[in-house]
């Protein structure tokens, strides 16, 4: 028979169910982001479950998938439903029973073959996320209304968005996957997020003697690699993206590619309304 991906809730035996912490810009029951804030924290302010009752907990209740799946998302939770994604399906239950609020499935004609994905986005009550054959997507996250929908200029072969994008300030920023087939560079992106209009387009490796320079691969071996898997941070206040290019490819086989790799295997920080490196 086969396997269906399984969604555990867990609650705490004799727990209370209210929720107590503080934030100064999040609930504290609520995970908006795949790092939960902008900047990258990865740390729930809830106290509720702690060292000495942590062996109390028992599940709750269980979703599951009507596809066969290894789960990589990071669940958003927001206002008591929880949001999470496959490679091909977006979906909405309910935090303390799940119960499906909704479901969307979108197939793909092509796919990459990776069967990844991280992950939405949440901004002002739209979710967004990539697809395996580099679209983006916008979804209410009432009732999974497609809102837009657009391709990006870098589809084709190989390319695929699975990371969680993030969304601030009226944008959506994102970036492909793919470093690893031949021939294809990550890039990063910042979109409208009321129309998915592109804002402006960040190249890993850009089109520039200097950059190009630390690239020595022998003739007719591409330039390849500097993809995106994991999210971005966002410094709010310096209004800087940081996003963590991926290795150069070949991965292991050096001679192949000599050189710095530039900008591969790099953090970089880009501004957020330019799309420039400060």
């Amino acid at each position: 028979m086969k396997r269906m991906a399984c969604l555990l809730m867990c609650a705490m035996l004799g727990a209370s169910l209210g929720i107590k912490g503080q934030s100064d810009s999040i609930a504290p029951g609520d995970w908006l982001t795949f790092n939960r804030t902008l900047a990258g924290d990865r740390f729930s302010p809830l106290s509720e479950i702690n060292r000495e009752n942590v062996g109390r907990l028992r599940p709750l209740c269980t979703y599951t998938l009507p596809e066969v799946v290894a789960l990589e998302t990071d669940p958003l939770v927001i206002d008591g439903t929880l949001y999470f994604t496959s490679d091909v399906g977006s979906y909405a239950i309910d935090a303390d029973t799940c119960a499906e609020k909704w479901r969307r499935v979108r197939e793909v004609a092509k796919p990459n073959g990776y069967g990844a994905h991280r992950g939405f986005g949440y901004l002002d009550g739209t979710l967004f996320r990539g697809t395996s054959d580099a679209h983006v997507i916008a979804l209410d996250a009432k009732d999974g209304r497609t809102k837009w929908h657009v391709t990006l200029d870098i589809a084709g072969p190989g390319v695929a968005m699975p990371m969680a994008p993030i969304a601030y300030d009226h944008k959506v920023f994102i970036g492909n996957a793919g470093g690893d087939q031949v021939g294809v560079t990550g890039h990063v992106y910042a979109l409208d997020a009321e129309t998915g209009r592109t804002v402006w387009r960040f190249d890993v490796v850009p089109d520039t003697s200097a950059v190009r320079a630390t690239w020595r691969n022998p003739q007719g071996t591409p330039l390849s690699g500097g993809g995106f898997w994991t999210s971005f941070t966002l410094d709010t206040s310096r209004r800087l993206l940081y996003v963590p290019a991926g290795n150069p490819a070949p991965d292991f086989d050096l001679a192949m590619r000599p050189g710095k790799n530039l900008y591969a295997n790099s953090v970089l920080a880009i501004d957020i309304d330019t799309g420039h490196a400060p």
